[in-house]
């Protein structure tokens, strides 16, 4: 018993640090598994915020996208409706308004039969006449000329030339028609009508450029949609 007591007494130092350092070693070896735990759920856990940020900035991207493309599609087929509605304006007011006022010219200048008076009535009501009406189609131009100021806005280079392109062929328009005018008085009192005929052939080659120029922009315009 005594000798028992004696080898207690002799390890019981070492055996207490033995314990120490094996509690103190697990002790350690815990706190930094805690830390790499730690390290690793803020590893996982900025993982999973960058996924969620570039996932709202690839959304916020194709938002963006989705108004860019819808905004573009709107403006142009907005100024092709213009166009269109242009176009068949035009073309009523050549029916409705341009040839009664050429008739009724027509026939008010020859029922004047050499009276000078009569002769200029029906000069100044034609001159009247024709004024209101090209007064009517620049206005229609200034709304297309504005809506076209719109659509060059957003749109890019190549769509850009051929807008401008189309733009000073309306202008070309518009001054074949004041100069078709111009010609018309003349030749109903002559009748002569060889000057009309080469206006008339320079508006129709102009006519026919305007809508080769609608349908490049048209392209164009698809070209860009689908690059968005």
């Amino acid at each position: 018993m005594d000798e028992i007591n004696d080898l207690i007494t002799q390890y019981w130092p070492n055996l207490i640090l033995g314990v120490m350092a094996f509690g103190f070693g697990f002790f350690t070896s815990y706190l930094k598994q805690r830390i790499k735990n730690k390290a690793l759920l803020a590893d996982i856990k900025r993982l999973e915020e960058e996924k969620q940020l570039v996932r709202k900035e690839h959304q916020l991207d194709i938002e963006k996208r989705k108004y860019k493309y819808e905004s573009k599609r709107e403006q142009f087929t907005k100024y092709f409706n213009l166009i269109d509605n242009f176009a068949i304006q035009s073309n009523e007011d050549i029916k409705t308004e341009f040839l009664p006022i050429i008739n009724t010219y027509n026939e008010e200048f020859l029922e004047a039969n050499g009276d000078k008076e009569k002769e200029t009535q029906a000069i100044t009501k034609f001159s009247e006449g024709i004024n209101k009406l090209m007064y009517k189609a620049n206005e229609n131009l200034i709304r297309l000329r504005s809506e076209t100021n719109g659509v060059k806005m957003i749109a890019n280079p190549k769509s850009l030339d051929l807008l401008n392109h189309m733009d000073r062929l309306y202008d070309d328009s518009f001054e074949l028609t004041s100069k078709l005018i111009k010609e018309l008085s003349p030749a109903i009192m002559t009748n002569d009508f060889s000057g009309v005929q080469i206006v008339e052939s320079e508006i129709k080659e102009v006519s026919a450029q305007l809508l080769k120029t609608k349908e490049e922009i048209i392209e164009q315009i698809r070209k860009e949609l689908d690059e968005i």
